[in-house]
């Protein structure tokens, strides 16, 4: 699982380069080209992996747990919040 992660990581990293390369002002034939609407879908990957590295990164924290129980230390009825 960790593995996926380092890759999503360096995946962000890279998407985060194209991101900050992107022009930040366009002329109005660019924005008619949809220049401006593919540099926005650039930066947006970017958002969309940034969330899916935490939501991934909680659900790899969860299953560790998980998988660190032992019958013998495991008590259903005392919890933790």
């Amino acid at each position: 699982m960790n593995e996926e992660l380092a890759a999503l990581h360096r995946a962000i990293e890279r998407q985060r380069g194209l991101c900050a390369a992107q022009p930040r002002k366009f002329t109005k034939e660019q924005s008619e080209a949809g220049l401006d609407d593919e540099a926005k879908r650039v930066c947006v990957w970017q958002d969309i992996w940034l969330a899916r590295e935490q939501s991934y990164s909680e659900y790899i924290r969860i299953v560790t747990n998980l998988l660190a129980l032992r019958n013998e230390t495991f008590n259903a009825v005392s919890r933790e919040t």
